[in-house]
C-alpha cells in the first residue's frame, strides 16, 4: 500500500522560540513526531515542510528512512494560513508525480506522545466504508460551561443554555464531549481529492487519553511533558 504522510513545521511562534528543536526526553521535539511516524512502517513517503532551513537541515538524517525535505512556498507562510492549504499545496504536488497514493496522513510535531503502535492501531480504523480517522480526546471542562467577553469586558455564557445564569454547573451532569488533538489524521486519498478536508464523509475517532495528548506550545507545556511522562514512568 502507498501511503503519503505530511508533518507541517510552521516556525511563527513567538512565545517559544525554535521549539520545534528544543530538546523533550532527550531528542529535538520534532523528531519524536517523525520517530513515530517512520517507525509505523505505513508511509513511503514522509514529508516534512517547513519556512526553516535550520529545522529542515536538522532532520536530514532522515532522508534514508523515506522522509522528504520540502521548504514551504512563501504564500503558505502567512499568518492566514491554514494546514489543510499546506496540505492541498503537496497533495497536488504530488499528484503530478505519481497517481497510485492510497491513503494520506499529517501528524502535527507539537504532539510528541503519539506512538508509533497508535498510528497502527488508528490506520486499522480506516476501512473501505470509512473517508477519515481522527485523533481525539477529552475536553478538559465541558464546553457548554465556557464563558466569553462582550466588547466592555462584561462576562457571558458561551452556551445559550446560560447554564451559569440557570445554576446548571455541575461538569459531571453534560455528555462526555472530546476534541481532536492533532496526534494523527487519516484519509484515504481519495476521499482527501473530493472532500478536501478530513472530517467530511464518514470520520470515525481514534481516542487517545489526554496524558498522550499533551499538546507543546510553550517552554511551560514542555515542562509538563517531561512530568508526565515521569509520572507515568513511575506507575
Amino acid at each position: 500500500m502507498n501511503n503519503l504522510a505530511i508533518v507541517p513545521v510552521r516556525t511563527e511562534s513567538q512565545r517559544f522560540e525554535n521549539k520545534y528543536l528544543k530538546t523533550f526526553r532527550g531528542k529535538p521535539l520534532i523528531e519524536h513526531t517523525l520517530c513515530s511516524v517512520i517507525n509505523s512502517k505505513l508511509f513511503q513517503k514522509i514529508i516534512v515542510t517547513s519556512d526553516s532551513d535550520i529545522i529542515l537541515e536538522s532532520c536530514k538524517k532522515y532522508e534514508n528512512k523515506g522522509v522528504e525535505l520540502n521548504k514551504r512556498p512563501r504564500k503558505l507562510t502567512r499568518k492566514s494560513s491554514t494546514i489543510l492549504e499546506t496540505i492541498d499545496y503537496f497533495v497536488q504536488s504530488e499528484i503530478k508525480k505519481r497517481s497510485d497514493y492510497e491513503a494520506l496522513g499529517y501528524f502535527l510535531p507539537t504532539v510528541p506522545l503519539r506512538r508509533s503502535k497508535d498510528i497502527v492501531k488508528a490506520f486499522g480504523y480506516l476501512k473501505p466504508e470509512i473517508d477519515s480517522v481522527i485523533s481525539i480526546t477529552d475536553f478538559e471542562f465541558p464546553p457548554q460551561l465556557g464563558l466569553v467577553l462582550d466588547s466592555n469586558n462584561l462576562l457571558k455564557c458561551y452556551d445559550a443554555s446560560k447554564p451559569w445564569i440557570h445554576g446548571k454547573t455541575r461538569a459531571k451532569d453534560y455528555e462526555r464531549t472530546y476534541r481532536p488533538n492533532g496526534a494523527i489524521n487519516l484519509i484515504w486519498w481519495k476521499s482527501f481529492l473530493i472532500n478536501k478536508n478530513f472530517f467530511s464523509g464518514k470520520a470515525v475517532s481514534y481516542y487517545m487519553p489526554r496524558a498522550l495528548s499533551v499538546d507543546l506550545e510553550t517552554e511551560l507545556d514542555m515542562l509538563v511533558g517531561e512530568e508526565v511522562i515521569k509520572y507515568f514512568s513511575g506507575k
